[in-house]
């Protein structure tokens, strides 16, 4: 899973007082910092940091050597990230120190705090382009006397106008979807004659009005007819996608979970919530709209609807990439459109086609992006998984589809 999933479950977690594996160190402490993602609450992170370092709480030789410990740390610094984002307006990335040293011709060497790094598009933090939040937030806690400040260092990336009074005083409301480049084109979403006996008819009774008030996100294709993936008669087929409402979710990992899931197809897990899953996926008659994926494969909330691909309304007739945008909207819970060809930008249904990225093959879900293992479900945990112990951050020293929808 990528750095920015994680941080994703690590603040779910947090906000839905759900488990953390490894546990979080100083939890009933941590909330007594009100965290409500205002900017005025980085400065009550400081105030928490203050007195830790001053009671001992956390030590700097031998203590961040507890995974719990480097949680609360690390939820730290994922939490600094979402309040700028929020900020900003724009959803926060994350890299890891790997990916950092690839991307930059000099870095220091690894150490915890440089284990994670916050960015965002290009020019949308003019001061700085890029931010290590873990390091304000350690010599915060370990360096004495203080010489760093976490609201201080977020204001490199903050609007100044958030730090002033009262708008640093208000929780910022979490982020949405960012706007689609195309405007939304009318189309004709033809049902075929079977749909009103079927649930699907859920999906074609609010697709008019989804192609007018929906938001677009991304969407994973599970599985599909393989007939829709090279050109034939057929004029369309149901399928399944994996999505998240939010838009939050990076495509790589939507793309890993549906494999995931794909994978539970004709095996019978001994954990009954995936069981149910892999019965469903089975079952081309039983449609889903809004299925929650169970913690045991998501800790953030991801959902999976049944759909119908429409071969008039996809790039060149035919499914050929495993990330599709889909219209959702909130009216309509569960519904799930694929986005007519229509609406898309001109550089994605060049990618689209055969021309440009590898197609589909014979099987529903292909590696449109770098081949990777599909994750076992079975031994996943139910808790957002702990980065500690992944490497250099237990040394304390002294997307395609985003680059294709780049303007």
């Amino acid at each position: 899973m990528t750095l920015t999933y994680r941080a994703l479950c690590y603040l779910h977690a947090f906000d839905h007082k759900l488990p953390i594996q490894n546990g979080l160190a100083l939890e009933s402490v941590l909330r007594t910092a009100r965290l409500d993602y205002s900017v005025q609450s980085l400065e009550r992170i400081d105030v928490l940091l203050d007195a830790l370092r001053t009671t001992g709480k956390i030590r700097q030789d031998d203590d961040l050597d507890d995974p719990a410990k480097q949680n609360l740390l690390y939820l730290l610094a994922f939490y600094v990230g979402e309040v700028i984002g929020r900020s900003l307006g724009a959803a926060p990335q994350w890299a890891s120190y790997e990916e950092m040293a690839a991307r930059e011709r000099q870095v220091n060497d690894p150490h915890f705090e440089n284990s994670v790094t916050l960015l965002f598009a290009p020019g949308l933090t003019p001061r700085t382009a890029w931010l290590l939040p873990l390091a304000s937030i350690c010599s915060r806690l370990f360096d004495r006397p203080v010489t760093k400040s976490v609201l201080f260092s977020a204001g490199l990336m903050l609007p100044p106008e958030s730090l002033r009074k009262p708008a640093a005083l208000r929780p910022l409301p979490p982020l949405v979807p960012p706007a689609w480049p195309v405007a939304l084109a009318p189309a004709v979403i033809d049902a075929p004659p079977w749909a009103a006996g079927d649930d699907l008819h859920y999906l074609f009774d609010n697709a008019q009005s989804m192609l007018r008030e929906g938001r677009v996100v991304w969407g994973a294709v599970v599985q599909a007819n393989n007939a829709l993936f090279q050109p034939g008669p057929m004029a369309g087929a149901p399928g399944e996608i994996l999505y998240d409402p939010q838009g939050r979710v990076p495509d790589a990992d939507l793309h890993a979970m549906a494999r995931m899931l794909l994978s539970l197809k004709g095996r019978r897990p001994d954990v009954p919530e995936l069981a149910s899953i892999a019965q469903y996926l089975g079952d081309e008659q039983v449609r889903v709209f809004g299925l929650d994926l169970p913690p045991s494969i998501s800790p953030y909330p991801l959902k999976v609807s049944s759909t119908w691909f429409d071969r008039q309304h996809l790039p060149g007739g035919v499914l050929a990439q495993p990330l599709i945008p889909v219209l959702v909207s909130d009216a309509h819970p569960g519904a799930v459109l694929p986005l007519p060809a229509g609406s898309w930008p001109d550089n994605l249904r060049q990618a689209w086609s055969p021309a440009g990225l590898q197609p589909m093959a014979d099987s529903p879900v292909v590696e449109a992006a770098p081949a990777a293992p599909v994750p076992d479900p079975e031994p996943a945990h139910r808790q957002p998984a702990s980065l500690a112990g992944d490497g250099p951050q237990r040394v304390r020293g002294g997307s395609l589809l985003g680059r294709l929808l780049k303007r």
